[in-house]
C-alpha cells in the first residue's frame, strides 16, 4: 500500500494495525494535509450487509462534531472495493500506548476520564453507542487532549464473543449485558468507561485472564478493589466501584452522570501532561503557590462532595427505605444499601445517615465451622447475580 493513491489519498507509512483495520499516514492531494486512513477488514468489504451496516454507522459518526471525539473527513471504499475512514491525523499517542510506562496519577487519570466521558455524553445524545472504548480507541494528543476513536464500527463489524477476530483488548472491556449478546444501552459504555479509569488508576486492568477468562471473569466475579492496588481515595473508588457494578440499574445512567460525580475530582493544573515532552523547572516559589491550590482544591472538594451526597444521595436513601418498607421491595433495599456506602465514604457522622443506617441493613448471626468465615449475599432475584 505504501507509495499507492487511493482516491485523492497518497499513502505515505503504516502507524497503526487492529483487530478494526490497518492505519495508514496519507497525504490528501486536495487539500494539500495529512490524514489517517483507516482500511477496514476484508470482511466487512465482501459482506453486503456489513457493508451497508457500516456505512451507516461511519456516516453517522462523521456528523459528531465534539472535541473529544475523532473528525472524520471522508467514508469511501478504493476501486477494488475496499473500505477506508478518512480522519484527522492528530501528534500523541493512544492511552493504551501512555499506559506501558505505567498507571497515570488520580489527577491525570481523571482528567481523561472526564473528557472520554464527555465525548461518550455527546455521542449517546446524537443515539450513537460505541460498544469497543478501550485504551486503543482514545488517542491523546501532545496537547492532552482525548479523542475518542472508531465510534460505531463495533456494531458495523458486528462484534460479539463469537466472531472471529475478536481480541482480548476489546473482550477485557466489554460489559456484563455485551458479554452476553445482550441488548446494550448507554451504561454498556459507562462500564467500559470505568474499566479505562480503574486501569488508569492501578496500572492493570480490574478483570484478568485470557480470552473466555476474562469473560467469565467480568461476568461472576468483583473486581479487586481499587484502594488495595493503588493509592485511591475511597470516595474516587466507590465512584469507579459504581461504573463497574454488573446491573446496569446499579451503574450510573449516563456518561453526563458518570462526568458529574467525577468532576468533584478535577483539580485545578498548570498545565496539562504532554506525551513525550518536557516538564519546566518551577521554581520553589511556584512550587509552593501550587501545594497550596491543591490543599485548596481538595477543601473544596470535600465541601462539595458533602454538600451534594446531603442534597441528592441521602434524600434519596430515605426515599427509598420508604418504599422498601412500605411495598417490601427487595431492589430498592439494595440500591439503598449501595448509595448509604457511597455517603459513607463522604458523610460518615451525618445525624441523617446514622438514622438510615439501622433501617438500611440488618444484622444476622450465622455460625461456621471452622469459625471465621466470610459471609455474601445477593438480592433474591438475581440468582445469576454476583456475591456480595
Amino acid at each position: 500500500m505504501i507509495g499507492k493513491t487511493v482516491a485523492h489519498y497518497r499513502i505515505l507509512e503504516q502507524i497503526g494495525a487492529g483487530g478494526m483495520g490497518v492505519v495508514y499516514r496519507a497525504h490528501d492531494e486536495r487539500l494539500e494535509r495529512d490524514v489517517a486512513l483507516k482500511f477496514l477488514p476484508t470482511h466487512l468489504s465482501l459482506d453486503e450487509e456489513a457493508k451497508r451496516r457500516f456505512l451507516h454507522e461511519a456516516r453517522s459518526a462523521s456528523a459528531l462534531d465534539h472535541p473529544n471525539i475523532c473528525t472524520i473527513h471522508a467514508v469511501d471504499e478504493s476501486a477494488d472495493g475496499q473500505l477506508f475512514i478518512a480522519m484527522a491525523l492528530y501528534d500523541g499517542e493512544t492511552l493504551f500506548e501512555r499506559l506501558r510506562r505505567g498507571r497515570l496519577d488520580v489527577g491525570q487519570a481523571v482528567d481523561l476520564a472526564l473528557q472520554i466521558a464527555d465525548g461518550l455524553q455527546a455521542a449517546h445524545a446524537a443515539g450513537i453507542l460505541h460498544r469497543d472504548v478501550k485504551p486503543a480507541n482514545v488517542m491523546i494528543t501532545r496537547e492532552g487532549l482525548a479523542k475518542i476513536l472508531d465510534f460505531g464500527l463495533a456494531k458495523a463489524a458486528n462484534v460479539t464473543l463469537t466472531q472471529s477476530g475478536t481480541t482480548l483488548g476489546t473482550l477485557a472491556y466489554m460489559s456484563p449485558e455485551q458479554a452476553r449478546g445482550a441488548t446494550v444501552d448507554a451504561r454498556s459504555d459507562v462500564w467500559s468507561l470505568g474499566v479505562v479509569l480503574y486501569e488508569l488508576l492501578a496500572g492493570q486492568r480490574p478483570f484478568p485472564g485470557e480470552t473466555m477468562a476474562v469473560v467469565h471473569s467480568i461476568l461472576e466475579d468483583e473486581p479487586p478493589p481499587l484502594a488495595s492496588r493503588a493509592r485511591v481515595p475511597a470516595e474516587l473508588a466507590a465512584i469507579v466501584h459504581r461504573a463497574l457494578a454488573k446491573d446496569p440499574d446499579r451503574r450510573f445512567a449516563s456518561a453526563a452522570a458518570f462526568h458529574d460525580a467525577l468532576s468533584v475530582w478535577r483539580v485545578p493544573v498548570a498545565a496539562r501532561a504532554v506525551p513525550g515532552a518536557r516538564r519546566p523547572v518551577i521554581p520553589a516559589l511556584a512550587a509552593t503557590l501550587l501545594a497550596l491550590l491543591a490543599v485548596s482544591a481538595w477543601q473544596w472538594w470535600r465541601s462539595a462532595r458533602a454538600k451534594a451526597v446531603r442534597r441528592d444521595i441521602l434524600p434519596e436513601i430515605e426515599r427509598l427505605v420508604g418504599e422498601t418498607s412500605s411495598a417490601g421491595d427487595g431492589a430498592n433495599a439494595w440500591k439503598a444499601f449501595d448509595l448509604a456506602l457511597e455517603a459513607d465514604a463522604v458523610v460518615p457522622d451525618d445525624p441523617l445517615l446514622v438514622r438510615l443506617w439501622p433501617q438500611v441493613v440488618h444484622e444476622l448471626a450465622h455460625h461456621s465451622e471452622p469459625p471465621g468465615a466470610r459471609g455474601l449475599a445477593r438480592p433474591y432475584d438475581e440468582v445469576a447475580g454476583p456475591w456480595r
